[in-house]
């Protein structure tokens, strides 16, 4: 992950700077905070080793003042909500999570960007997958890319086991819900598809061309009340995940 990091705080920046072109920052006490995000973009152009620690830090001062939860000049409450929604509400945290990619071990810490670099990673086209890393640096690269709409972290209600043989995976993951209803299941099914998807883009990266066919992926919903629909759904697949359904009695 480490030849990918500058690319996604480039990519955190490119995002923050976009936000802040919403007409709700346009009063003058924001000119400084973007000041501040065009000269973080340069030092990020320009320089050869950038400080990426200083410069997430930079960004969340930047975040913190456009994000000020404070009514600006005359702007109502209905704005300044959007406003802090937009910025603290959307950036800061994950802002933090990036800041420690270039702490030692940060990519490896269980809270740090290692997992987020891996979702968004995972979401790329899959014949972009392989070791050539310039595949996928365009792809991060590419203009509707945003680092941001990437989970930071993983759930898990109950702990996936990947079993391999030979150049065959099978991946398993397992989500428990309270109640069944076509709701519930959506979620459970996105939360499935993610951790599956993950594991296989981290084994592809780890195995390379061990993997000569797609791994199986299975998904097994574990649901503690049940109602009639939950038989409409006992197996369905969805993409290329099969999803199992069972009623813990």
């Amino acid at each position: 992950l480490e030849p990918f990091t500058i690319i996604f705080v480039q990519s955190a920046v490119v995002s923050v700077e976009k936000a802040a072109e919403d007409p709700i920052f346009g009063h003058a006490d924001f000119d400084a905070a973007k000041e501040t995000l065009a000269a973080a973009k340069e030092s990020l152009s320009n320089e050869e080793q950038p400080n990426l620690s200083a410069i997430c830090g930079t960004l969340l001062g930047a975040v913190s003042k456009l994000g000020a939860n404070v009514i600006i000049g005359e702007e109502s409450q209905e704005h300044k909500d959007k406003r802090v929604k937009s910025m603290t509400g959307r950036f800061k945290r994950k802002l933090e999570r990036i800041k420690r990619a270039s702490h030692k071990n940060g990519l490896i810490d269980c809270s740090g960007p290692g997992i987020m670099f891996c979702c968004a990673l995972s979401k790329a086209p899959k014949e972009d997958w392989g070791n050539e890393q310039n595949q996928l640096q365009y792809w991060i690269r590419s203009e509707n890319f945003d680092i941001f709409d990437y989970n930071e972290e993983v759930e898990c209600d109950i702990r996936g086991s990947v079993a391999l043989v030979g150049s065959h995976a099978t991946i398993s993951c397992g989500e428990i819900k309270s109640t069944f209803h076509r709701e519930a299941y959506a979620s459970a099914v996105a939360q499935l598809q993610l951790r599956s998807n993950l594991v296989e883009f981290v084994l592809r990266q780890i195995f390379g061309e061990r993997f000569t066919t797609n791994p199986i992926k299975k998904g097994h919903l574990f649901v503690l009340e049940a109602n009639e629909d939950h038989q409409n759904f006992s197996h369905e697949v969805e993409g290329d995940l099969s999803v199992f359904v069972h009623h813990v009695h």
